[in-house]
């Protein structure tokens, strides 16, 4: 920040139990931003996940770095607020690595009314907290809840850093490990209002991932892992953002402890996965198909097939807009023809007739 502060400022988003500052910095094209929507990336909720922190720390170098030769990434940063928080959980990150410490402390330091330290800053949010699934009232259990939704002082100050915000439109949540790109809800098996845009979104960034190194991360809900109640990622996304928890490498042993050879090939591969979200966040429409695309139309037949339709911003679609644009061959015009609205989001669209032999392009706008 010190280096570029045309574009970067570092803040303090709060103080921790044990006193520590909670440390953000904010990065985007000069000018003011105030209009600009928000993103954020944090890592660290759970203290021994050393690698859910070099991956924003790693965000933030490169976003910046980026600023001064990367057209794209210029782009992007005119368009966009990013906000980064490496270290929610200070207190616990620093016991790691104390020689009275433990390596692989999960929760903060809380000093509780029961016999164990400790709250999972992972469970203390207020959407569905204390519920059935993966939580406890133990305070020796390492998804103790705390005594009520945003009893820790560092879930009280992320909630107020997103609160502050007038547009945060998406947020990842970095954690480690099992490769996989957790989608809302994790506390229900219910799919969420704009389930094909976080779908759509969640495939990109896992595609973007692979492309760096071939590593997998899959993306899908609470199926993939486990139910959970009052995380960060549920309830970023129940105050109107896209939420997201990228769990990082690797997909089993060795487990927290990620060798250090893998430190830096996990940051570059989520690198794409944060410039995906960016990207994606530039068009503010989505185009889904929820029962595929034709793979083959007969000669001569109509073939009709769905289309859903969203914005990204939850904002509305003029379903009189939507368009069809085909043509057969692979030059010349395109031509264009209404699809009809449902009423629901979704659209019946139809290839028109074609000649026997002559491959189909088209695409949609709306």
């Amino acid at each position: 920040a010190n280096s570029s502060p045309n574009i970067a400022s570092t803040f303090i988003v709060g103080t921790s139990h044990e006193g520590r500052e909670i440390h953000g910095i904010k990065i985007t094209a000069p000018g003011d931003a105030s209009g600009r929507p928000s993103v954020l990336f944090n890592g660290c909720q759970h203290a021994r996940e050393w690698v859910a922190v070099m991956v924003p720390v790693y965000v933030a170098e490169h976003l910046i770095e980026g600023w001064d030769d990367d057209v794209e990434i210029q782009s992007l940063l005119g368009s966009t607020q990013v906000i980064i928080v490496p270290i929610v959980n200070p207190d616990g990150y620093e016991y790691t690595y104390a020689s009275d410490g433990d390596r692989f402390w999960r929760k903060n330091r809380r000093v509780n009314n029961g016999p164990c330290m400790g709250v999972d800053l992972n469970r203390n949010w207020d959407i569905d907290w204390n519920g059935d699934d993966s939580t406890s009232t133990n305070t020796c259990s390492d998804v103790y809840v705390g005594e009520y939704p945003f009893s820790e002082p560092e879930t009280q100050a992320m909630r107020d850093l997103i609160n502050a915000q007038t547009n945060l439109v998406a947020h990842i949540d970095f954690h480690n490990y099992s490769q996989l790109v957790l989608e809302a809800w994790a506390y229900t098996y219910d799919p969420p209002e704009r389930v094909n845009v976080i779908k759509a979104l969640s495939a990109s960034m896992s595609e973007a991932i692979e492309s760096v190194h071939g590593e997998l991360y899959v993306p899908g809900g609470s199926e993939l892992l486990y139910p959970a109640d009052g995380t960060f990622q549920d309830w970023s996304s129940s105050v109107g953002a896209l939420g997201y928890t990228i769990e990082l490498r690797p997909t089993g042993s060795p487990g927290f402890d990620l060798p250090p050879e893998e430190i830096a090939p996990t940051c570059e591969e989520n690198f794409a996965a944060t410039i995906a979200m960016l990207r994606f966040l530039q068009n503010p429409i989505v185009f889904s198909f929820p029962n595929g695309l034709p793979q083959h139309v007969e000669p001569g037949q109509l073939h009709a097939f769905e289309v859903a339709i969203e914005s990204v911003f939850d904002e509305p679609i003029n379903a009189d807009s939507a368009t069809l644009h085909v043509r057969y061959g692979s030059d010349g015009p395109f031509a264009s023809r209404s699809i009809v609205s449902n009423g629901d989001g979704t659209y019946v669209a139809e290839l028109p007739i074609s000649h026997c032999g002559l491959p189909s392009e088209y695409f949609f706008t709306a």
